[in-house]
């Protein structure tokens, strides 16, 4: 290699947790050793240099309590021949990003804007209050929440990669609720209304289209339980409480974020969540 001007090789594993979870589950006491071997090979280099990137979504340890002791033990054994390193995007590059994904035609959206400017202006002045967006400035609140992320409300766009962070996984993460047509993403959800109506995609949407990653949670898991409450709860209503099923989703997606101070399972909390929708009847 380095004949060929090249100082060494780099491999990239994304998605290793698919990898690590589809041996577990054919065997729970699945050897990791060849992964082991490897990391060595590759601590060991020197100057014919082989580094490795192992890319998941969440801590390997998270991962194999699911499959019991003996996988977690078994990976306790030879973590400390990886190096972690934690990526966190910043609340306002989140937003940013999420404005980028939900492309829009310039012409046709200046106009609707224009047409809803009472409808923009009141969602803004109620959420502004709030300590949602405290660390955003006002500009790119503007900018990348109220405008660039519509039709997500607000209070969706706050908790969207704040719920998917805890309970996405591969088939189903921030990006594929943005840009799929699955049933209850945002794409689903432009189909159902109609292009000139100021429509807001509210939380209860997440709820479900991140039911099916809640549901399969490890069963002492503390989401696993929130979604069980939340499940038995809405098994007590009719078909016909729709709002109330909504509200109870609502519930059930602050109860996963878990942020008190912020987003406490309150009246003004709900209120706020669906401010600028029927529910709300703002």
């Amino acid at each position: 290699l380095q004949t060929k001007g090249y100082r060494g090789i780099y491999l990239v594993f994304d998605e290793f947790s698919s990898f690590l979870e589809s041996q577990w589950e054919k065997d729970h006491g699945a050897s990791l050793k060849k992964v082991q071997d490897f990391a060595e090979a590759c601590n060991a280099s020197d100057d014919r240099m082989v580094h490795a990137l192992f890319v998941t979504h969440k801590p390997i340890s998270q991962y194999a309590t699911k499959y019991g002791q003996e996988v977690v033990n078994e990976w306790r054994k030879i973590e400390g021949r990886f190096k972690v390193h934690e990526l966190y995007n910043t609340s306002s590059s989140t937003y940013e990003l999420i404005a980028r994904v939900i492309d829009k035609e310039l012409t046709y959206w200046d106009t609707f804007r224009d047409r809803h400017v009472d409808e923009f202006n009141n969602l803004q002045e109620k959420v502004t209050t709030s300590l949602l967006f405290s660390d955003t400035s006002l500009n790119e609140f503007s900018d990348h929440v109220l405008y660039g992320a519509y039709p997500l409300h607000p209070v969706t766009t706050f908790c969207l990669p704040r719920f998917s962070s805890l309970v996405a996984q591969n088939e189903r993460t921030i990006f594929t609720f943005l840009s799929t047509n699955d049933y209850y993403s945002l794409g689903d959800f432009l189909t159902r209304h109609q292009e000139q109506d100021f429509a807001l995609l509210t939380i209860d949407q997440l709820y479900d289209y991140f039911e099916p990653q809640l549901r399969s949670t490890d069963t002492e898991d503390r989401i696993k339980k929130i979604w069980f409450s939340t499940r038995e709860a809405l098994a007590r209503l009719t078909p016909e409480e729709v709002d109330e099923a909504a509200l109870l989703k609502a519930i059930g997606v602050f109860s996963v974020l878990g942020m008190p101070t912020v987003l406490p399972i309150t009246q003004e909390s709900l209120k706020l969540s669906f401010w600028g929708t029927e529910i709300c009847g703002a």
